[in-house]
């Protein structure tokens, strides 16, 4: 791996860490408990297993408060190319040996791991308080060990934008605009605020990918502010460097489901349950053509169905509590949230400081010639591409061959031929009501999606 790379992983782990004490709002006992509770976790980081000190996690967080998501970035150790006092083998021997008996003493893994053939230990090297020192930072204790899993209990934020809940369902079949003569299935990604249940944003997509995820939570931050929090499931997607690297730069903290504990999500399952009991069967008797049909008719429904009924679960509209608060809205500043949403990779400039992506050739600034370069990119307009060097940016690349105006994964699929509906119904009538709210409002913004819409760039 890259050494910008590992810096990169560290930091994100690094803001992992210090994100329960950057919500606002927080009162001195809420901080303490929380600060309490990181001290005496032990935290998976990318290079294993390990506890924060009060003294590093005040420095983490002034460094982020000072310089943001790139000041959490490491400096190169002095001490790299020195040996460590225990291999990774000996320690990962010892952990299971307190696992298996967790009375057992540290003085007694000592012994049988010096009496071990296969790894042998010098008593004299490998001292008793060090091992302890190690396993006490695993949290591998007799108390610890010892300590009951904990229960799940029913949460509920108090204020919109406290928590937002992430996940994708199953869409209906669409012709597939490759080939009309076959279906394909579609996908629904959501974004949900945890305490008004308002649909922050949601849309149809071809695919359950990076693009549409991306697309969608920029989408919902646009429309409805940055949450504190945003609450997903383990899916590959969810749990991508992109998405984490996007909540980091933006200040918002990224908490995933436990494993098989789907009870979490619970709130944006429920309203998938609503999309496919009152939305579903509605579409499919118009049968849609295009997913830009199915999307109209989607939000329609949403806007001037769902976010005005009342919800069971709060005795209140989704919009009318949302809109009520408490607490104000953050709204994203639009240059940082252009920043944060670009894609990055490496690539190797050739001597004349030139490179080759998606199919296009670029040049980059003379100066870098030779050298190994982060680019980050529009992934729905490759015509710009910024250059990165140590983390430094160094200007755009010119391009000198376009054949590729988007990424290879944002599908653009040809124009369809489109149909009128044939009949009045009621999605029909959601989508002429909700045509007309929009013309009363100002500063409507039209984005592209994967499916064929235009986009402004923020």
């Amino acid at each position: 791996m890259h050494s910008d790379d590992r810096a990169t992983e560290e930091a994100l782990f690094r803001y992992g860490v210090i994100s329960p004490l950057l919500e606002p709002g927080l009162d001195r006992a809420e901080k303490s408990r929380r600060r309490r509770e990181i001290l005496d976790r032990v935290h998976i980081s990318p290079r294993g297993h390990r506890r924060v000190s009060g003294r590093t996690l005040c420095r983490w967080l002034k460094a982020y408060r000072d310089g943001g998501f790139e000041a959490l970035k490491p400096r190169p150790r002095r001490d790299r190319s020195r040996p460590r006092a225990i291999s990774p083998e000996v320690l990962a021997k010892a952990v299971a040996l307190k696992e298996e008996l967790p009375e057992r003493s540290v003085r007694q893994i000592v012994e049988i791991l010096a009496m071990d053939p296969e790894t042998p230990v010098d008593l004299d090297s490998l001292k008793v308080s060090t091992l302890a020192r190690h396993l006490r930072l695993l949290g591998k204790t007799r108390r610890l060990l010892a300590q009951p899993a904990r229960t799940f209990r029913r949460f509920e934020q108090e204020g919109p934008n406290r928590l937002w809940q992430a996940d994708v369902c199953y869409g209906p079949w669409l012709p597939d605009p490759q080939d009309p003569n076959k279906k394909r299935r579609t996908y629904l990604v959501a974004f949900l605020d945890d305490c008004s249940r308002l649909v922050c944003h949601a849309q149809f997509y071809w695919a359950e990918d990076l693009v549409s995820l991306m697309h969608c939570f920029k989408q919902a931050i646009l429309k409805r502010g940055v949450p504190a929090k945003v609450y997903c499931d383990n899916g590959a997607v969810f749990q991508s460097r992109q998405f984490a690297l996007v909540c980091a730069h933006l200040g918002i903290r990224h908490l995933s489901a436990r494993p098989y504990a789907p009870e979490g999500k619970g709130k944006v399952e429920r309203f998938f349950g609503t999309v496919q009991r009152s939305f579903v069967p509605e579409v499919v008797r118009l049968k849609p053509k295009t997913l830009e049909e199915l999307n109209e008719f989607f939000w329609a429904w949403l806007e001037q169905f769902y976010h005005h009924h009342v919800h069971a679960e709060t005795g209140s509209c989704p919009a009318t509590r949302f809109a009520k608060g408490p607490g104000e809205i953050r709204l994203a500043d639009p240059l940082a949230l252009a920043a944060a949403f670009l894609w990055r990779e490496k690539r190797k400039l050739d001597k004349t400081a030139c490179f080759s992506f998606q199919g296009n050739r670029y040049e980059a600034p003379a100066h870098l010639a030779g050298r190994t370069v982060e680019i980050r990119y529009d992934p729905f307009d490759l015509s710009r591409l910024q250059v990165f060097y140590d983390g430094q940016a160094m200007g755009e690349a010119r391009p000198l061959k376009l054949r590729r105006k988007t990424d290879a994964r944002v599908e653009v699929p040809p124009e369809p031929e489109t149909a009128p509906v044939p009949r009045l119904s009621y999605l029909e009538l959601l989508r002429k009501k909700h045509a007309a709210a929009l013309k009363d409002e100002l500063g409507r913004i039209s984005f592209h999606v994967p499916g064929g819409e235009e986009e402004n760039h923020v």
